[in-house]
């Protein structure tokens, strides 16, 4: 942006200062807070405990904490919020959508309806849905469904249907053909929408 533009026209006598970077007012309060605007509209708060905050003339803001954690806010109402010390990053929506991805590689969504999709980082992904029932495709497309009262029905890729009550007793069975059907659109959908997009290196 504009600072490579300033990069590519520096000469020989040494860099040329970027005009958008001239600070057309400074603010010094008694509580140690300084305040700066500068000539593109940007706003630079610098606290006494090290946290800076730029304020952009789109409404955006960006703020370095003193523990090195991030927090960018855009002008569409998303907020990334980089936690430094867990390597964990924490995007909010606009429209109550919440998505975290982990060190370990594992991402999480949250709905505003209260269902999760956890991605785990072997490949296997787990759905929670609203009414606490609780879905798991696994890298070698078995299925896994734990039913509100507890039972889990097992899905296996050969077709067969295993059912293990609470009580532990188990029945099997051979699962229908639309069935097995399904269960293959439904792993290819999961696949396709594993992405979330949003990665830390982005702040």
């Amino acid at each position: 942006g504009a600072g490579a533009g300033a990069g590519a026209g520096a000469g020989a006598g040494g860099a040329i200062k970027d005009p958008a970077e001239e600070v057309v007012a400074e603010t010094r309060r008694g509580d140690g807070k300084i305040e700066r605007t500068f000539a593109d509209g940007r706003k630079l708060l610098i606290f006494s405990n090290g946290t800076k905050k730029e304020v952009f003339p789109d409404g955006g803001s960006l703020v370095h904490f003193s523990n090195k954690d991030v927090k960018h806010t855009f002008p569409d109402g998303r907020v990334v919020y980089f936690y430094s010390e867990t390597q964990t990053t924490h995007t909010t929506f606009a429209d109550g959508l919440e998505v975290f991805e982990f060190s370990n590689r594992q991402q999480e969504k949250h709905f505003p309806d209260g269902s999760k999709e956890i991605m785990f980082p072997d490949g296997t992904l787990k759905f929670i849905h609203h009414n606490k029932e609780e879905e798991s495709i696994f890298p070698d497309g078995t299925v896994q469904r734990i039913l509100r009262d507890g039972t889990r029905v097992i899905e296996f890729t050969n077709g067969l249907r295993e059912t293990v009550k609470p009580d532990g007793t188990k029945t099997r069975d051979s699962l229908p053909p639309r069935d097995s059907n399904h269960q293959g659109l439904r792993a290819g959908t999961a696949a396709a929408g594993r992405g979330v997009g949003v990665r830390a290196g982005g702040l």
